[in-house]
Formats: structure tokens, C-alpha cells, sequence
């Protein structure tokens, strides 16, 4: 339902915000239940949620970077896939309001800029977490004698798999951002 909520919405950065809630509140929900917690196809959910919520930052920091002429292929090939890969909608930028104030431009800028710096480090926490949380789970299904060795081994492969395509993108727009 969340992942429905990403591809259908129309985003700024309010509704970011507020989609990263989400996603931290459904893991942190899973990691205080015991059940939960082995079951890795649940981390496998909450890592295609932050996926598309790495790729929503990805957006933000193109709308919010500083102008820079020599990074416009980046901006551009940013904007084609944080837009069109998966289904995502492209973000837009919205007036930000502190009460009946609005702020221009260049001071919304900064204020994006350090949503997405925050946010984007959130996300590196957290997906550090999950992998740690994996390790200790490998270890566990090694030194049991279960049936389904294998068919866990395998979520682990793909849990690692996406953990580093999304600690790669979150590299990436860290660094393309001036953050």
C-alpha cells in the first residue's frame, strides 16, 4: 500500500517527509517484534520503500542543489529516472511556509538542501542497520539445521544486493549535491 502511496502521489517535499515517516515507523514496528524481525521478507519490503524513497531524494536534491552549469547532463539524467524508473512521479517544488510566512526561493532552497542532507542520512543509518540486523540473522540460519537454509540464504542475497544499490545512490547524490 505504501509503495502505491509513492507511485501515485504527486510529491513535494512535504509529502517526502512525511512518506519517510511512514516507511521508519513500518520498520521500526517490525524490528520491535520478535516474529517480525526473523522474517526477512518484511526488511525486503522496507528496503524497496526506501529504494523508492532514495530515488524521491534524488529528485529533491536536483530541485534544491545549488545552480551549477557544468552538472546540467546530471540534472537532467537525474530527472529522467527519479520521473519515469518505477512509475515515480517527478518532485515538485512547493512554496515552503512557516506559519503565514513564505519563504522565497533561495531561502526554500536551503531548507530543501538540508531536508534532503538530513534525510539522506537518515537512510544511511538505517540501511546500516538493516544490514547489520541481516549479518546476525545469517549467522542464526547457519547454526540452525532449519529446512529453509536456502530459501532464507537467498533473501539475504537479495537484501544485500539492494542495501548496496541504495547506499550507492545515496553516495551519488550526496556527492553530486554539494550537501
Amino acid at each position: 500500500m505504501l509503495l502505491n502511496t509513492i507511485t501515485t502521489s504527486t510529491m513535494t517535499l512535504e509529502r517526502l517527509l512525511d512518506l519517510e515517516r511512514q516507511i521508519y515507523d513500518i520498520n521500526h514496528g517490525i524490528e520491535s517484534c520478535d516474529k517480525c524481525c526473523s522474517e526477512l521478507r518484511y526488511t525486503i519490503e522496507v528496503l524497496k520503500a526506501l529504494e523508492q524513497l532514495s530515488i524521491l531524494y534524488k529528485a529533491a536534491q536536483t530541485k534544491y542543489a545549488f545552480p551549477r552549469t557544468s552538472d546540467r547532463r546530471y540534472e537532467a539524467a537525474s530527472e529522467t529516472t527519479a520521473g519515469k524508473q518505477a512509475g515515480l512521479p517527478r518532485l515538485e517544488k512547493s512554496p515552503i511556509r512557516f506559519g503565514r510566512f513564505e519563504l522565497e526561493e533561495e531561502e526554500s532552497d536551503i531548507v530543501g538542501r538540508t531536508v534532503v542532507k538530513q534525510g539522506l542520512s537518515r537512510m544511511h543509518g538505517t540501511i546500516k542497520a538493516i544490514r547489520r540486523h541481516t549479518q546476525s540473522e545469517v549467522e542464526g540460519i547457519r547454526a540452525s539445521s532449519s529446512s529453509g537454509i536456502h530459501r532464507k540464504l537467498a533473501q539475504v542475497a537479495e537484501i544485500d544486493t539492494m542495501v548496496e544499490a541504495i547506499l550507492s545512490r545515496v553516495w551519488e547524490t550526496i556527492a553530486h549535491g554539494r550537501l
